[in-house]
């Protein structure tokens, strides 16, 4: 249980910040946040494991940093590209999000006469095409053959 209720905890407020706080923040501030998040992952990541960056040369370095190397250009260069976009400032996200349209109400339903014209008619015991008789005869319940029905 001890391990249970910090990461609800985290869970809740993470879910708070995503829906509340980050859709009124600006694009570059999202942006910034996730270059800032990942220079300090990438460096608890080498502070964690330094035996795996024991390499001295440097296209080693970069072959073991090339999906981190690809991730801060494609961060970066969204930045750019929203910057030679909009400019210095752009709309906010909540913003550009379209309005919810309107629902309109549900028309109530017809009231069509006779429709249930057939179920308060009598139960025809007749069989297929009338030739079963009459079906008077008392039966086992299908649960139970113990059991007969009154």
């Amino acid at each position: 249980m001890e391990l249970f209720f910090p990461s609800i905890l985290i869970l809740v407020l993470a879910a708070g910040i995503v829906f509340v706080i980050m859709p009124k923040l600006s694009p570059y501030v999202l942006g910034v946040v996730a270059l800032i998040l990942l220079v300090v992952g990438v460096y608890q990541h080498y502070t964690m494991f330094p035996y795996e960056y024991q390499t001295s040369m440097i296209s080693g370095m970069l072959q073991q940093y090339s999906g981190l190397i690809l991730i801060g250009a494609m961060i970066f260069g969204l930045l750019t590209l929203m910057m030679w976009t909009f400019g210095l400032s752009p709309p906010s996200v909540a913003n550009v999000l379209p309005a919810m349209p309107e629902m309109p109400a549900m028309p109530a339903m017809p009231a069509i006469p006779g429709i249930n014209a057939p179920l308060n008619r009598p139960a025809n015991n007749k069989g297929i095409l009338g030739l079963g008789g009459s079906n008077n005869t008392k039966r086992n319940n299908l649960a139970s053959t113990s059991f007969k029905s009154v």
